[in-house]
């Protein structure tokens, strides 16, 4: 890769950092308020390696910008090596990745076991000889006919003649 290619990619990696850094603080506290501690975690160790390598990279420009000194040399002022810097770089683009891949992935509360609620004996049905003949009655009711439309007026007319109650037997 060329000089230029490695400057390209440095700037592009920085543009990357600086303007993540704001979004994964929020998300920070975000997921901090609603109780998801490996996402919360995981965004403020990416927040504070951000917010680390954003205030190197600003420091070495600033030296490099005050003291007029080409980038190589403006390296040796800044307490930190720069393989180490490009490192923490690195990690921080693999770790937004990671970062905006979990944002997809909702971790849902497993619902409390259910309680069985109190299964209440039913009580038995006595067949009785009223029942029998009560049942009987209904059954004989019934008519079949092969026009549904008078039977369901002739039923209609029975229930409003008799006040609204079924036809006895």
């Amino acid at each position: 890769m060329t000089t230029k290619g490695f400057e390209v990619l440095a700037w592009t990696q920085c543009i990357a950092i600086d303007a993540s850094v704001a979004g994964t603080i929020i998300r920070t506290l975000c997921y901090h308020a609603q109780g998801e501690r490996m996402k919360c975690l995981l965004n403020g160790f990416l927040s504070v390696l951000q917010l680390f390598a954003a205030a190197i990279i600003s420091n070495i420009e600033s030296v490099q910008q005050t003291l007029n000194l080409i980038l190589e040399m403006s390296y040796m002022h800044v307490f930190i090596l720069v393989e180490l810097l490009i490192r923490i770089r690195s990690i921080v683009i693999v770790l937004l990745i990671v970062v905006h891949a979990l944002r997809h992935v909702h971790h849902e509360p497993e619902p409390p076991a259910p309680t069985a609620a109190p299964v209440q004996p039913s009580m038995p049905v006595a067949l009785t000889l009223e029942l029998v003949d009560a049942l009987r009655g209904a059954l004989v009711q019934v008519r079949v006919t092969e026009e549904p439309q008078r039977a369901l007026l002739s039923l209609m007319s029975e229930q409003e003649a008799s006040g609204g109650e079924h036809p006895r037997a």
